[in-house]
């Protein structure tokens, strides 16, 4: 992109990505945006990005077939999402206004994990159940699987962010891009998952 002088340079983060990070992951995400900083672009730490793709449409498909969600401790980890289409206008009004440097792009609304798939039930009127696991016992059983060869959709370290999650406080962020993001409620209906 350098060599190409572009002069957009925006990189899709997460918000696991901060200093006390402790998936490989989130570190790695870390790692990435400090090379954009470097150079000038822009980072977006984005929410659980809704839309028809991604790990939202992998939960979708896990809930449809199995009609089981796994409860990992409480279920009341923080979840702050953003809509594929919001997410867009984001990328859209940085380029715009030329902004530069850390944004975390997600609701102001908090969901708890539990929360997001009852929603995303509702939506796609998927029955399921929840099944409580402890923690130790599915990174035990993620361990194992791995050593034995057996590819999950999940591994150890996708527990390890579930585990980390936490809440940022969006407002000053969108309100510097100009941006009002739909909730997840509003999102989920604006979105349609083909098989």
């Amino acid at each position: 992109a350098q060599a190409n002088q572009i002069k957009s340079l925006i990189f899709i983060s997460t918000m696991s990505a901060h200093d006390d990070a402790v998936s490989v992951y989130a570190q790695q995400k870390l790692a990435i945006e400090q090379l954009f900083i470097k150079s000038g672009g822009t980072v977006l730490r984005s929410g659980l990005i809704i839309g028809n793709g991604g790990l939202v449409k992998q939960m979708y498909s896990f809930m449809k077939s199995k009609h089981l969600v796994p409860l990992i401790g409480d279920g009341k980890q923080p979840l702050q999402t953003i809509a594929v289409y919001d997410l867009a206008t984001v990328i859209d009004r940085v380029i715009t206004q030329k902004l530069v440097g850390i944004f975390t792009v997600a609701t102001p609304q908090v969901y708890s994990y539990s929360e997001f798939y009852k929603q995303l039930g509702d939506r796609f009127n998927i029955r399921f159940l929840f099944l409580p696991l402890p923690a130790s016992l599915l990174a035990t059983s993620l361990g194992l699987a791995s050593k034995l060869g057996i590819n999950l959709s999940a591994n150890k370290d996708n527990l390890l962010g579930l585990q980390h999650l936490r809440s940022t406080d969006t407002a000053a962020d969108l309100k510097t891009i100009g941006v009002t993001l739909d909730s997840l409620r509003k999102a989920l209906k604006k979105t349609k998952i083909t098989p």
